[in-house]
Order: C-alpha cells, then structure tokens, then sequence
C-alpha cells in the first residue's frame, strides 16, 4: 500500500466508470479507503450498478467521498 499511498496522495477525484471492476474489486478499493489510503479523495466516479456496494459506501461515508 505505501506506493499506491505515495502515488495517489493528493488525488481528489477517482474516475473508475465504465470499468468492469467487480466485487472483488470493490472490496479491495473499499479496503483501501477504509484503511486511510488516498487521504484527498473526495469524489469516487463508478458505474451506477456500483454505487451501492456495502463495502465501498461504508468506506466512504465516514471520510466525506462522494460516490457518483
């Protein structure tokens, strides 16, 4: 994780539509969120068959990421 920390520190907008991340996709990104990684995120751009996924919405709601 210390890469992709260093990597994507400042960035605040992740667009990841039209991407056929799946499940285990999600529950890694959500893991990654959950643990504090990319701290400037505030906006996380996914399909809209995505954007109820329990693991990522409960990432992101305690750290204000809106998932559009």
């Amino acid at each position: 994780m210390g890469a992709l920390y260093g990597a994507l520190a400042q960035c605040q907008t992740l667009d990841l539509g039209y991407n056929q991340i799946g499940d285990p996709g999600l529950a890694s990104l959500a893991d990654v969120c959950a643990r504090g990684a990319l701290p400037s995120l505030k906006y996380l751009w996914i399909d809209a068959k995505y954007r109820r996924h329990p693991a990522l919405v409960a990432a992101c709601q305690p750290r204000g990421i809106q998932i559009s």
